[in-house]
């Protein structure tokens, strides 16, 4: 169960799923313009912040299908599925044929062409993972599980070996 049987919302005991889940969306929602506004101003850009700044350093080269089968066989298979309901499982099994891995890899390389990534791929199920202590919101924190077909368009040498290589980038 990912969420407690009940819960302390405004020094009151909340024992409603609805109510439990709809703080949680609130406060992971809005904790990061919360944190933000709290922050002191600055004039520092990214830049100042990256040892291997280059500003016209990109360059792509399209992903091929036998690429994608090798990063689909890296997927763990009991990680849990995102909101398209496809477990790593069956993404594995699906993507070593040429069926699917040729047509995944057009889709890749027309997203990266084009700019465009599917809205559908950048939906995440987020889960809020108990750390430790008393049960108050701030102890609980966001995991972000995106579709398996997401992780690979990630992970395809496209984007981490071309466009995120010398950056630390977690998210995309």
């Amino acid at each position: 169960m990912f969420l407690p049987e009940e819960f302390i919302i405004n020094s009151q005991d909340c024992k409603d799923k609805n109510g439990i889940a709809n703080l949680f969306n609130e406060y992971f929602t809005e904790i990061g313009s919360k944190l933000a506004a709290n922050r002191a101003p600055t004039d520092a850009s990214f830049a100042d912040y990256s040892k291997n700044y280059a500003l016209n350093s990109i360059r792509v080269e399209l992903t091929l299908p036998s690429e994608l089968v090798s990063i689909a066989n890296k997927l763990h298979p009991t990680h849990s599925e995102g909101l398209d309901k496809i477990s790593p499982k069956i993404t594995r099994g699906s993507i070593e044929t040429i069926r699917v891995s040729a047509p995944l890899a057009a889709v890749i390389n027309c997203s990266i062409t084009s700019g465009i990534i599917p809205n559908n791929l950048k939906l995440a199920k987020v889960i809020p993972v108990f750390k430790s202590g008393k049960q108050h919101i701030e102890i609980y924190r966001p995991i972000s599980i995106l579709p398996n077909f997401f992780k690979i368009l990630r992970k395809s040498d496209v984007l981490t070996n071309n466009l995120f290589r010398s950056y630390e980038c977690h998210f995309v």
